[in-house]
């Protein structure tokens, strides 16, 4: 499913701006009446019409094992790789296996170091002999998985049947991929896609697992967008609904890679507006960064839920036009929850 995005562009409060354009290359020469025509709705225009948002069709992906154990606490290794889907998404997978054994499994990240998870079931607990987990996973990463019988059946009751599954959730991020250190400048700048303005967009804050953690300052799980001004212009940035388990982060660099906004982060689950600046004529890469990142792996069989940020994505603006005190609320009447001028409750739209 492609992105949604809101166009605010024929809203009375986003007014033409004609000193503001891509960073790309735009309009190439024209004559008379075409070029007329060309150059009036260009210069009309209020945000900018280059749009580095390419959408792709999720992919499914999975697979169903029955198998067994042979002897007591034995192991058995599986491998699986994620589709090549930009954004990457998350995986859920499961072992079940009938009384008195219970089941562990190890999943190793593409790194080969440590593990992305070692979890089994709890007994008396609320599935002993069913486990169930979900985890971040990145675009053509290949894990290995330790399916073990933890809890042992005995000799004579071998072979003990047991199933593993795991299935895919591909998360469309059209931006993708548009991640960077920032302290590797100005690698982000290779990679950071183009957004128009005034206009709400949104894009997924998952990073996936490639070693045995995934820290909140990953460079895979950072997302980069850049504008160019050609005049001194008054911009606002803002998010405008974020994952209830996630805190944001909002900075602003210029072609140099200096940070010239660098605004207090807001609390978890809390959207906010970073500006005005007054920014001259360059280009600038607004970076993302989740500040808080929200768990990355769960047991949904031990009472865990999915993260929230695992299906929400967030959405964010860089506005042309001033926000009012009580946010984005104040365009979309009935849109947005609405706050004081700093931060308000973003998560639910």
């Amino acid at each position: 499913m492609a992105p949604h995005f809101h166009d605010l562009s024929f809203s009375p409060f986003f007014s033409m701006d004609p000193r503001i354009a891509a960073s790309k290359p735009g309009l190439q020469p024209l004559r008379g009446v075409i070029a007329a025509v060309v150059l009036i709705t260009a210069l009309a225009a209020p945000a900018s019409a280059q749009h580095d948002c390419t959408p792709y069709p999720g992919t499914a992906a999975g697979e169903v094992v029955d198998s067994t154990w042979s002897v007591p606490l034995e192991q058995d290794d599986y491998q699986f790789t994620i589709p090549s889907d930009p954004g990457g998404g998350y995986v859920v997978m499961t072992v079940d296996t009938v009384a008195p054994s219970q089941p562990r499994m190890r999943i190793v990240p593409p790194s080969g170091q440590g593990v992305v998870m070692q979890v089994g079931t709890s007994f008396p607990g609320p599935s002993p002999y069913a486990l169930e987990v979900a985890f971040e996973v990145d675009a053509d990463a290949t894990y290995d998985i330790e399916v073990i019988e933890d809890v042992s059946a005995s000799l004579e009751d071998h072979p003990v049947a047991y199933q593993w599954s795991w299935t895919f959730f591909s998360k469309i991020d059209c931006y993708e991929e548009n991640d960077g250190d920032p302290f590797d400048w100005p690698v982000p700048t290779f990679t950071s896609k183009t957004v128009p303005f005034d206009e709400v967009l949104e894009a997924f804050s998952i990073a996936g697992f490639l070693d045995f953690g995934i820290p909140a300052n990953a460079p895979h799980g950072l997302d980069w967008h850049d504008f160019t001004l050609f005049a001194p212009t008054e911009l606002w940035l803002a998010t405008v609904s974020v994952p209830t388990d996630q805190s944001l982060q909002m900075k602003l660099h210029d072609s140099d890679g200096n940070v010239v906004l660098d605004p207090a982060v807001p609390p978890v689950g809390t959207a906010g507006v970073f500006g005005p600046i007054v920014l001259q004529p360059d280009t600038y890469y607004a970076f993302i960064n989740p500040h808080v990142r929200g768990d990355t792996e769960v047991t949904l069989s031990e009472g865990d839920t999915i993260p929230d940020h695992f299906d929400r994505p967030y959405q964010f603006i860089i506005s042309t036009v001033e926000i009012p005190p009580c946010g984005l609320g104040a365009i979309f009447c009935d849109g947005f929850e609405s706050g004081n001028t700093t931060t308000w409750n973003g998560a639910t739209p």
